[in-house]
């Protein structure tokens, strides 16, 4: 699998590498600042999402790209 001629693999896992990390420091900032939660709840919420389904679609291109290797 590949966009624009790399590879998908490494482009999903660092998308991941941001992505879960901003979600849980979010959600610290969420639990900690209570006006943070109605304005920001959400962005966390799409982040963790977003995070958790790169990390999955990240596995399954590492695996392709290993057995294409």
């Amino acid at each position: 699998m590949d966009v624009l001629g790399l590879p998908l693999h490494p482009l999903v896992v660092h998308a991941a590498v941001v992505l879960v990390p901003l979600a849980a420091l979010g959600a610290l900032v969420v639990l900690a600042w209570a006006r943070a939660r109605d304005r920001y709840g959400w962005l966390v919420v799409a982040f963790a999402v977003a995070g958790a389904g790169a990390a999955v679609v990240a596995r399954l291109s590492g695996e392709a790209l290993a057995a294409g290797l």
